[in-house]
């Protein structure tokens, strides 16, 4: 096994989260963000999954992550796989769970430098 030390202040770690807030450090996210390991865009306008099919997430795109992690306060419906049409043509694996699973399963991927992307949905 292969191991990296990890500098906090470089890498957005999950420092802390609950039902209305995720923490990066000192930073405290209340409102649907995205977290990518050195980026963070904050209060973007998405309030369940239906909404990524309408949005603009380019953003999402530019980091060209491998993995697309959906995290959400409250239960999402998933309608089937046209939901996630944009990710399945670029190759990016989603998943889709509730925010604390999301949380830590974000901080196992960035410890392990995979290309990752936590979509917090508040």
């Amino acid at each position: 096994m292969k191991f990296h030390e990890i500098k906090s202040d470089e890498i957005n770690l999950i420092t802390a989260y609950s039902d209305s807030s995720v923490s990066i450090g000192n930073k405290i996210i209340t409102q649907s963000s995205v977290i990518f390991p050195e980026t963070l865009i904050q209060n973007i306008l998405i309030d369940e999954i239906d909404d990524l099919k309408q949005k603009k997430i380019n953003e999402i795109f530019d980091y060209s992550p491998e993995i697309i992690l959906i995290g959400s306060v409250k239960p999402q419906k998933i309608t089937g796989p046209d939901q996630f049409k944009n990710f399945n043509d670029k190759n990016i694996s989603v998943e889709v769970m509730d925010l604390k699973a999301a949380c830590r399963t974000f901080n196992i991927l960035i410890s392990e430098q995979r290309k990752v992307a936590l979509l917090l949905i508040f």
